[in-house]
């Protein structure tokens, strides 16, 4: 027998198939900004990428994240799925951590140490700052779910990206 869904289901799926329209936006946009990077850095010194294998795996990685983010997000459109929008928030979601962490190690590799530095430590602020807001704004699932994924978010910020600027490895 085939389920009828709710109006609050159809509500949720409507609200998917919204945001998917806002997020490919956002998402074409991080794809053209890391070719971009990618091109420049590629284009006028390319032995940084060659002699940084942390950020050039990074910034590499990064855009097809960003491409399959949007895959899902065209997907949701069709056929709306919470999967699916799961799939393409931690695919964007990651995608801009490494896109994020490729920047701050070109900071300190093309500026300075000290500001690379920086660099990370506004960012793991904002991110736990965003993890608090965002979380305060949905129900106690939702709260564990956020910090699990802003600790793993800020991990990989700070292993991938923190570390390697302050050269632990």
């Amino acid at each position: 027998m085939v389920k009828k869904e709710t109006t609050k289901e159809k509500l949720e799926m409507c609200n998917l198939v919204n945001k998917a329209g806002m997020h490919i936006n956002i998402n074409t946009t991080f794809v053209f900004i890391s070719v971009s990077v990618l091109t420049f850095i590629l284009s006028l010194n390319n032995q940084l990428l060659k002699d940084n294998f942390i950020l050039s795996v990074q910034l590499a990685i990064s855009i097809p994240l960003f491409v399959y983010a949007n895959v899902a997000r065209s997907r949701l459109i069709i056929t709306p799925s919470k999967i699916i929008d799961s799939f393409g928030s931690w695919t964007y979601t990651l995608g801009f951590v490494f896109f994020m962490n490729s920047i701050g190690i070109l900071i300190s590799t093309l500026i300075a140490k000290s500001q690379g530095v920086i660099f990370f430590i506004v960012l793991i602020f904002l991110m736990i700052i965003y993890g608090k807001i965002v979380g305060r704004e949905h129900y106690e699932q939702v709260w564990k779910f956020k910090i699990n994924r802003e600790v793993i978010l800020i991990s990989l910020t700070i292993v991938f990206g923190l570390l390697h600027v302050l050269g632990v490895y």
